[in-house]
């Protein structure tokens, strides 16, 4: 019989931010780890993760993304 796994469905429409959250959660120890498929990936856009780690999961890419977005220069008016 199937064991059923719960979690959070998350879609990554940009392939970097897919990932920087798999080599996110293949940086933390075994333990801490949140995707929960067992092959990682369910498709090229979704992850299955730990319901109660999707506010780490986005506050983390919040931080990636606001740290890697371009901000035009302001000229010295």
């Amino acid at each position: 019989m199937p064991d059923a796994i719960h979690g959070a469905l998350l879609t990554c429409d940009n392939p970097p931010i897919k990932t920087f959250i798999e080599a996110l959660n293949d940086s933390l120890p075994q333990e801490e780890r949140f995707i929960v498929s067992a092959n990682k990936t369910l498709d090229e856009k979704h992850l299955l993760i730990q319901r109660e780690r999707v506010a780490f999961v986005q506050s983390k890419v919040k931080e990636f993304t606001d740290k890697n977005q371009y901000s035009a220069p302001r000229d010295g008016s």
